[in-house]
């Protein structure tokens, strides 16, 4: 059963403590990090804000002064876990930029040389949509096992990602 087989109609994705207590690996004050459900590479997660906002023009100036330093931390353990070097942020504000879920969330994708987005000459957004919402939703195990091994990384380097 999917995660949104979970929800009210009205009810956003990201305010669900049911998705974001399963698919949470690391948390502050003011945001998630939470990984994909359809990850479209080894790593790929997002950043959310706790509370509901559309857009980074509703960010208040607490959430808007952390978010940079959040996303370094988020990102600091993805690549950890995916072994990678690399990574594409992206945002989408908006039907037409291809936004889905009307809460603000950062995809964060570990990127790597050989990863199947460099296949095309590096028009890596266009397979990103495509594979987006093409792929299967993972597995409560593997669910499990992933958020696990990120938050055991999140743990390894606690004193590091302080200084990000």
């Amino acid at each position: 059963m999917g995660v949104n087989a979970f929800l009210r109609v009205d009810e956003c994705t990201f305010c669900s403590e049911l998705v974001i207590n399963r698919m949470r690996f690391y948390e502050d004050t003011n945001f998630n990090a939470i990984y994909n459900l359809r990850p479209v590479v080894p790593g790929h997660c997002m950043v959310v804000p706790k509370r509901h906002v559309k857009t980074t023009f509703d960010l208040n100036a607490e959430e808007r002064s952390t978010l940079a330093s959040f996303i370094n931390r988020a990102i600091f353990i993805a690549l950890k876990y995916a072994r990678a070097y690399s990574f594409n942020m992206m945002l989408q504000v908006g039907e037409a930029s291809g936004q889905s879920i009307e809460h603000l969330h950062f995809h964060l994708m570990p990127r790597k040389p050989d990863d199947k987005f460099n296949e095309g000459g590096g028009d890596w957004y266009h397979a990103f949509q495509r594979e987006e919402h093409r792929r299967d939703a993972l597995t409560n195990e593997e669910i499990k096992t992933i958020i696990g091994e990120l938050r055991a990384i999140a743990d390894r380097h606690e004193m590091q990602l302080g200084t990000l």
